[in-house]
């Protein structure tokens, strides 16, 4: 087992509500209501129930962790965030990324700006059905105090940022009709 990854992961606390809403906007973009393409939480979910899933889910990967078990899927990602994805008995909601050579050959994939400012990027995008989800990917960033918090949380894949084009070029959000 990673020993630092590990220490890392042990290291990730159940956060007081305001270190969730440090990144509240980025989570938000997740919620149905919120424009954003991409993957969405179930219709109705809120902020605050999302934040309860996150530390519910952190509570059994800090279990896993106990016990010596490395979550399946957790990665270290630029800038030292942390992001593991979490397998539930639960719907969350919709898988909002596919790879490209999963699009069916009716569907039309196009480009479009993705975020804002200097911080819009081009990406593909598909109209089709997006697939539901059981699994929650959780991101976690570091604070000026190296304190850990959630940077954001989504159901469905793991993906890696924006600045990843290798795996950008190759996906596709998901427009749903």
């Amino acid at each position: 087992m990673d020993k630092k990854l590990r220490a890392d992961l042990l290291r990730i606390t159940l956060m007081p509500e305001r270190a969730y809403r440090k990144n509240a906007a980025h989570i938000a973009r997740h919620l149905v209501e919120d424009p954003t393409k991409g993957s969405k939480f179930e219709p109705g979910m809120t902020f605050e129930q999302i934040v309860i899933l996150s530390m519910w889910c952190l509570c059994g990967v800090r279990a896993e962790l106990i016990v010596g078990r490395l979550p399946e899927e957790v990665r270290r990602l630029p800038g030292g965030h942390l992001q593991l994805r979490v397998l539930t008995p639960y719907h969350l909601g919709r898988c909002g990324v596919v790879a490209l050579s999963e699009v069916p050959a009716r569907a039309r994939v196009t480009r479009a700006l993705r975020g804002t400012g200097e911080d819009a990027v081009e990406v593909n995008v598909v109209r089709m059905e997006a697939s539901t989800t059981t699994a929650l990917v959780l991101s976690f960033a570091r604070d000026d105090r190296s304190a850990w918090y959630l940077y954001t949380a989504y159901p469905g894949m793991l993906a890696p940022p924006m600045s990843d084009r290798q795996f950008w070029d190759r996906h596709a959000f998901i427009d749903p009709p």
